[in-house]
């Protein structure tokens, strides 16, 4: 009953403080039980999908002639493989699909024709069912459905065969857009009548007995000389593409509730020590006459307790009403995650860690009491926390500043501890404001093309290993070299070599071959091969493979043993991020694709040049950079874009508060000191200017820093976050109108608005009351 009293009176004494308080710990609830609860349910839901689907554990693509007997002769005899099968993939370019009479040109994707499978990798509708296509019925990628490229009722034609469009299909293995290539499912028949017109592929597919032997059987495979045209995926990267797009919203949300947690305690730390401050004298007497330590501290945590409870409960109902607003996107991709209440309790733990952790430091700042003296408290009726003077700071000593200007920024440098404390808030309101955008214009920029393997450029054309591959070339080299629209191109090819791994053992790693000099990709450190000798790994492979810069790695070059000298490391996210650079030349290896970087001249349209190649070469892919990191990286990029949009709203809402706070309890505390500059003649502008020029002053520190740690301390945790897809040595690709434009004028609007509304009372405050006191 007395807590309750303590609780009601201090509520009403400080309405302002007590709703601030109550509001932080509101949010960073909301935001913490939000990100556990879309954490649990995108967890379920890749683990739900990837089951009703029976995903593969190991799939290896491949081009060109397949073994049948001696792949199926490999599976049965080898004791981990529960069961494996071979699915046709017939890729077909994409000039050749028409969607209602209009070319699908502009897809940089490679799509391919399938039907479904009998044992497992089944292909699912929205109800998760396995789908049985009709003839003259095609279900299309879920990506070309969530964007709108497909709808379904449209009409795909492929050399005159018409097929109607049923609807989505999830697709465990190709529903991420990082996913290069994307399955339409058809029926048998019409399979066969398109198997003219596409160019097969193979994906060879297996299910283990034991995935922790999946590093075996994958050595196993590479001994045993099977089929490896192509790239190779394990279960886990499967899980890892479909989790990426909602993951790194999801972590800039965690991110986002760490520091909102961070600027409570910042914020309980003000308040609690202005409190302290405030009653001194109180707490003195408290001591003098004998009340523990314990039973004060009580009096002052009962209402942080309430608050932090309240909040926490506030928090994760809220969440709880606007989680399934981020969780539908999630559900749409890949199904219900089957949980039930269980899908809320990592929230509910993340919220309630919260309030744990509130608490801790609460009671570790109330240990102060333990150092107050009360004979001091009696005699001083002050804290160490307040401290007006400043000899180095007098106004008789100032020259150059006016007498306002001169005493606002008295009242910071004269209060330092209380001043930084506001300081930091505004430090990290724009670390949150700025570090997602960062990151948004970084990966919509057409320089991150650079972190995928390949140099910058205008224009990427990509063909496929074949039959008229290298006459396609010879034809296209020509007509790139009289093209005087062009500024610069070279040709790459992609090739697989086996691998001496350590004991022995075979592995198979993809090399690029070709003019390294140009088109170079981004180098964490060395350089690019230049020597027959010499080869640079992507970070991944130099992680897989344990070597550095100045080792030694052995290719079977033509069954012979060759050894080359790794030069460089780079960054490269394409097959796995497993690949490598050589610079020696090998006719006798087929190339299983080969690529060509082009940059255009200035004042050259891309989208004219992509048409113009598109129309004159066949069996050709060509894409304008922007569309390409677009097709690619669109979902992740509109995820990125949701999270900027969110910090921007919850930065101006933080700053917007604690400015507020902050300036309403200075006011408070400095009301004696007021009535005495009212006295001595300055008006109630002069006043406010005082405290608007500290404002300022604290934006600008605060701005300049928050900009600083989200381009240090932003792009290390940026880093750390996108370098396990390959990507290293990531640089910001900074939007400078927005870090140093807009979000300056941003913050120091909302900071100038609420230091207004914080100042209101400076008006009616009157001067003999004060004076009295």
């Amino acid at each position: 009953m007395v807590y309750k009293k303590i609780i009601f009176n201090e509520i009403k004494s400080s309405k302002l403080i007590s709703v601030t308080i109550l509001a932080f710990f509101l949010l960073t609830s909301y935001l913490l039980s939000t990100s556990g609860i879309i954490i649990a349910n995108l967890t379920s839901s890749i683990n739900h999908l990837m089951e009703a689907s029976k995903t593969p554990h190991y799939l290896q693509m491949h081009i060109g002639d397949l073994d049948a007997e001696k792949m199926d002769k490999f599976a049965k005899a080898h004791e981990n493989v529960a069961d494996y099968h071979v699915q046709g993939f017939l890729n077909v370019d994409s000039s050749d699909i028409f969607i209602n009479g209009n070319r699908f040109a502009n897809n940089s994707q490679d799509n391919g024709f399938s039907v479904q499978n009998k044992n497992f990798d089944f292909l699912l509708d929205l109800n998760g069912e396995k789908v049985y296509p009709n003839e003259g019925e095609v279900y299309i990628p879920f990506a070309y459905f969530l964007n709108g490229e497909i709808s379904e009722g449209d009409t795909l034609t492929i050399n005159e065969l018409d097929l109607t469009v049923k609807g989505p299909i999830r697709d465990s293995q190709m529903n991420s857009t990082l996913s290069s290539s994307k399955r339409f499912l058809i029926h048998k028949n019409d399979y066969e009548k398109l198997i003219p017109f596409g160019r097969m592929e193979y994906l060879i597919e297996f299910l283990l007995v034991d995935l922790g032997k999946i590093t075996e059987f994958e050595g196993d495979y590479n001994n045993a000389n099977l089929e490896s045209n192509g790239p190779t995926i394990t279960y886990s990267l499967f899980k890892l593409i479909n989790a990426i797009n909602d993951g790194i919203m999801i972590a800039i949300l965690f991110l986002i509730s760490i520091l909102v947690l961070i600027i409570s305690f910042l914020c309980i730390r003000f308040t609690l020590i202005s409190k302290i401050e405030e009653e001194y004298l109180e707490i003195g007497i408290l001591k003098a006459i004998g009340i523990r330590n314990k039973d004060i501290k009580k009096i002052y945590i009962v209402k942080y307790f309430v608050l932090a409870a309240i909040g926490g409960i506030l928090g994760f109902v809220l969440s709880l009403i606007t989680s399934n607003s981020f969780l539908k996107p999630i559900k749409l991709a890949m199904g219900n995650s089957g949980l039930g209440l269980e899908g809320y309790l990592l929230g509910f733990f993340l919220s309630f860690l919260a309030f744990v952790i509130t608490m801790m430091y609460v009671n570790h700042i109330l240990n102060l009491f333990k150092k107050m003296s009360p004979v001091k408290a009696i005699k001083t009726e002050t804290t160490e926390y307040e401290k007006y003077g400043s000899e180095e700071f007098k106004l008789h000593k100032q020259v150059f500043m006016g007498t306002n200007v001169f005493l606002g920024l008295k009242n910071v440098f004269s209060r330092k501890k209380l001043y930084i404390t506001f300081a930091l808030v505004l430090i990290i309101s724009a670390f949150i404001m700025i570090l997602p955008n960062n990151i948004y214009s970084t990966i919509s920029s057409r320089n991150f093309i650079s972190y995928m393997g390949v140099g910058q450029s205008d224009i990427l054309i990509t063909i496929q290993g074949g039959v008229n591959k290298e006459s396609n070339i010879k034809d296209l080299i020509k007509d790139l070299e009289k093209d005087t629209d062009i500024a610069d191109f070279t040709v790459k090819n992609g090739k697989k070599y086996e691998v001496k791994l350590d004991g022995g053992v075979l592995g198979r790693l993809q090399l690029v071959s070709g003019d390294h000099n140009k088109f170079p990709p981004a180098y964490v450190s060395g350089e690019i091969p230049k020597l027959d000798n010499e080869i640079s790994l992507s970070y991944l492979s130099a992680t897989e493979l344990n070597k550095n810069v100045g080792d030694s790695i052995t290719l079977l070059v033509g069954g012979v043993e060759k050894e080359l000298t790794v030069t460089g490391i780079y960054s490269d996210i394409t097959n796995g991020g497993k690949t490598g650079n050589i610079s020696f030349a090998d006719d006798a290896q087929a190339s299983l694709w080969s690529s060509i970087p082009i940059t255009l001249k200035e004042d050259v349209n891309p989208s004219e040049k992509v048409e113009y190649y598109k129309n004159n070469f066949k069996d050709i892919k060509v894409t304008d950079i922007e569309d390409y990191i677009g097709q690619i990286f669109g979902s992740t990029i509109s995820s990125v874009n949701k999270a900027a949009i969110l910090s921007i709203i919850f930065s101006i809402y933080l700053t917007f508060l604690i400015t507020l706070l902050f300036v309403k309890m200075l006011v408070i505390k400095d009301k004696r000191g007021i009535s005495i500059l009212k006295s001595l003649g300055f008006s109630s502008n002069n006043i406010k200017l005082q405290y608007l020029i500290g404002s300022a002053l604290l934006v600008l520190l605060g701005i300049i820093l928050g900009t600083i740690l989200a381009g240090t301390l932003g792009q290390f945790l940026t880093s750390k976050l996108i370098g396990v897809f390959g990507v290293v040595n990531f640089k910001f690709n900074i939007n400078y109108l927005f870090v140093f434009l807009i979000t300056p004028a941003v913050l120091g609007i909302f900071v100038y608005i609420a230091t207004i509304f914080g100042l209101r009372d400076i008006p009616r405050m009157r001067i003999s009351e004060f004076i009295k006191e």
